[in-house]
């Protein structure tokens, strides 16, 4: 296998020629540069090495708590300690208060060195930017420094047996008591569910406070945290689904036994507040497929460029890269990491622009088809 090299100066080219990003108010090219390119250095030097033989170990489940793949605590570690986690959190919560669209940029590079470990500690700049526009002070002041200085990493707890895409149909069931609000129910797919990198973990949980009849009206966004003054809360994981690949990612079905919890944003408008973090997910999940195309068309030119077969025209033993019809599918490989990447950095800017809601709307969900298709 080749080792992982980020695709530095693709990203930064197609920020700054095909989305423009220089159209941003809080652009600054040169820090751009600087942060995407030391991240990429982080990327290649401590995690890609682990993404082989931490999908190799996989993870394991005892008693409701997952253990990680060894090494996977200490790259967080280091992560956490260059404060990568905080990225887009605002200074005054302790974060870096970097834009989304270089963040994206970093999420992207950490796909491609290690998807694994980015699926469970890239929902964290979403849960930040939920609670930023929905959130009380209260609940900003509590989690968002927490969130931003790696303590807690956060999960997205929306897909059910048989509400998955058709959201109308959730059966977890929020009821409000004395003491707060408490969850009961399950919730399956749940990346990052459990783990032991994390002091804790934010679990955002989509729950019915209304009657079932009346569909996605009735739903609600909730904050679970896993512990609570120091004790565990009532969540746990019950299952690790089995993967094609990212062994080392947790998807975790999880169960919650009258977990304490708390609202976020009103009563019944949980899809509204839900789609802030979606729409990051969506955006992220693109990034993913463009990581994956273009590690893939790098893997590719690499071992064509080596591999010996046939001859030449002049008679000289000739490599894969040599044919025509490889250096075709080279081709299309690279023009898609290509496209799609600047697909995505098209939509992120527009979104972060805000100027043509409709457009970032419309290129939201094709970026996430397009990307992953790609990859």
């Amino acid at each position: 296998m080749f080792p992982f090299s980020a695709p530095v100066d693709d990203i930064l080219f197609s920020l700054r020629h095909v989305a423009r990003a220089g159209r941003l108010n809080s652009w600054d090219d040169a820090l751009a540069a600087e942060i995407i390119g030391h991240f990429a250095s982080f990327a290649e030097g401590e995690l890609a090495p682990l993404n082989v033989p931490g999908d190799s170990q996989g993870c394991s489940l005892l008693s409701g708590r997952v253990k990680m793949p060894d090494g996977f605590a200490t790259a967080y570690e280091q992560l956490t300690e260059g404060g990568w986690q905080g990225l887009t959190a605002p200074e005054r919560f302790d974060g870096m208060g970097v834009d989304s669209v270089v963040a994206s940029a970093v999420s992207e590079v950490f796909s491609g060195a290690n998807h694994s470990l980015a699926m469970v500690a890239n929902l964290v700049p979403g849960a930040i930017a939920t609670l930023l526009r929905f959130g009380s002070e209260q609940q900003q002041q509590h989690w968002i420094p927490r969130l931003s200085s790696g303590e807690l990493l956060a999960t997205m707890c929306l897909t059910e047996a048989g509400a998955g895409s058709d959201l109308s149909q959730v059966r977890m069931r929020a009821t409000q008591t004395d003491n707060g609000w408490q969850l009961q129910g399950e919730k399956i797919f749940i990346s990052g569910g459990d783990q032991d990198i994390s002091d804790g973990i934010v679990h955002l949980v989509l729950a019915r406070t209304g009657r079932a009849d009346e569909g996605i009206k009735g739903l609600s966004l909730f904050l679970c945290g896993s512990e609570l003054d120091g004790v565990r809360n009532t969540v746990s994981a019950i299952r690790l689904e089995e993967k094609l690949g990212l062994h080392a990612s947790p998807t975790c079905h999880m169960v919650f036994d009258a977990a304490q919890a708390e609202l976020i944003g009103e009563q019944g408008a949980g899809l509204a507040v839900m789609f802030t973090l979606m729409n990051h997910a969506r955006v992220d999940v693109a990034l993913q497929g463009v990581a994956h195309a273009a590690r893939a068309h790098h893997i590719a030119s690499n071992y064509a460029a080596e591999r010996k077969q046939g001859r030449r025209s002049d008679g000289e033993p000739a490599v894969l890269s040599d044919h025509a019809d490889v250096r075709r599918m080279l081709d299309e490989q690279r023009s898609l990491a290509l496209g799609a990447r600047a697909m995505a950095h098209i939509a992120g800017v527009e979104m972060a622009l805000g100027e043509r809601p409709a457009l970032a709307e419309f290129l939201t969900p094709l970026c996430k088809i397009f990307c992953t298709e790609a990859g």
